[in-house]
């Protein structure tokens, strides 16, 4: 008999250990304020939860599952209604684990099934420049932020991680950015591109090129280097979603 129950003791333990992890409180609302600047970071993370505003599915499930929004593929809708989509738990966790819990989380509530797909496609690269990184590690707590600075064109991020810049580039560039930085840390930086859009003015009439201004700022303002190239590029396709989400 005693050997039965330290059998079942340890069945118990390793169901505890692989059991999936949930949010202690999550909400979904159709966003209360619609947001529509490109250069905006809707979603936030903290140790203890993830804040989403204004937010679109498709930013939604391309944050859940570790892509940029340009490589998530589903009906139009998913890139036009907005919602406010909260978690939070008492217990800190790991970015990776929240992406995991948003996925149970949009599951239930907007019933979304995908499945992953790897395509060959034209894409920029991420990495760290070979003159080395310009920006400083933060071991700060608090949710990451990205926020245009005003009268700048500038961007001022805290905490935040290369996977959610990469996130932002690819939305201004309207192209995949693909992370190879291996930079697994969160950073504070200002990326400042204000002296390059004006040393870099085209001649009149001539429009302006971002992407070249984004490449030269990147190298030299943070150290990173980006560069177009054909590359293998994990899409989440996604075969089912409902608009209207399920009530809290």
């Amino acid at each position: 008999m005693t050997r039965f129950f330290l059998f079942f003791a340890m069945a118990a333990a390793a169901f505890a250990q692989t059991a999936p992890l949930s949010f202690d409180v999550a909400s979904v609302h159709t966003a209360a304020v619609v947001i529509r600047d490109p250069h905006a970071i809707a979603i936030h993370t903290s140790p203890t939860g993830v804040s989403m505003r204004s937010v679109t599915l498709k930013a939604a499930i391309a944050w859940s599952w570790s892509v940029s929004e340009n490589e998530v593929k589903g009906p139009g809708w998913l890139d036009s209604d907005c919602y406010d989509v909260i978690g939070k738990t008492a217990a800190q966790h790991t970015e990776d684990e929240f992406r995991r819990m948003f996925q149970a989380v949009l599951a239930e509530r907007f019933g979304v099934g995908v499945h992953r797909e790897r395509k060959e496609m034209q894409a920029y690269v991420l990495t760290v420049d070979k003159k080395g990184l310009k920006m400083t590690e933060t071991a700060a707590e608090g949710e990451s932020v990205i926020a245009p600075m005003a009268k700048r064109q500038a961007l001022e991020m805290k905490r935040a991680s290369m996977a959610e810049f990469a996130g932002l580039l690819s939305r201004v560039l309207q192209t995949p950015v693909v992370d190879e930085t291996h930079l697994k840390g969160r950073y504070d930086a200002v990326f400042d591109m204000t002296k390059y859009a004006q040393d870099m003015r085209p001649s009149e009439g001539a429009p302006m090129d971002p992407a070249n201004i984004i490449t030269t700022a990147l190298r030299e303002e943070m150290g990173l280097r980006i560069a177009q190239q054909k590359t293998m590029v994990e899409l989440v396709v996604v075969d089912h979603a409902e608009q209207l989400p399920q009530a809290n």
